[in-house]
């Protein structure tokens, strides 16, 4: 689906929670029901064409867990490790099993949030895969969605390019 059939909103509601961008998810995965694809939202939008249409929809940047990777075995994983990758999959909000919380590496090890931002068992980022599956490189916080800039509408980015002149 391209760009321009889709309308972007700033907040998608499904179950009684808000979505936005940002916001790390459980998307209901066919293959392996029991393990839902952990995925960071990158856009909240509804198509304009399409089966969907109407429907609240979320672009999503899926975390792999280590054993749905190739590696070396020799490689040793945190407990409740992900991964992160380069793809990204569209869902409708139904979907969407319920929110989670995941923290990068370099910021978990500086300490966690308080409750109820932070519960045990939260997924750990230390590394991000390449193409193949199979590179494992350190996990960069640059690689992280800009929550702040993805999340301002077209006019209210055009009102700062102006203000910014």
């Amino acid at each position: 689906m391209s760009a321009k059939d889709r309308t972007y909103i700033d907040v998608g509601h499904h179950k009684g929670m808000a979505f936005v961008t940002g916001d790390y998810v459980h998307v209901s995965n066919a293959d392996e029901p029991a393990k839902p694809i952990i995925g960071q939202v990158f856009k909240v939008f509804k198509p304009t064409k399409g089966a969907y249409v109407g429907q609240t929809s979320v672009s999503v940047c899926w975390y792999f867990r280590p054993e749905g990777t190739i590696h070396p075995a020799s490689r040793l994983f945190w407990d409740h490790e992900i991964l992160k990758t380069g793809y990204f999959g569209d869902h409708v909000l139904a979907d969407v099993l319920e929110k989670v919380g995941a923290q990068f590496y370099s910021k978990a090890i500086r300490g966690r949030p308080k409750p109820p931002h932070w519960y045990p068992g939260w997924p750990l980022c230390q590394s991000s895969l390449g193409s193949s599956l199979s590179l494992l490189a350190p996990a960069s916080t640059d690689s992280l969605i800009p929550v702040s800039t993805t999340r301002q509408t077209s006019s209210s980015r055009a009102t700062t390019q102006r203000s910014a002149r």
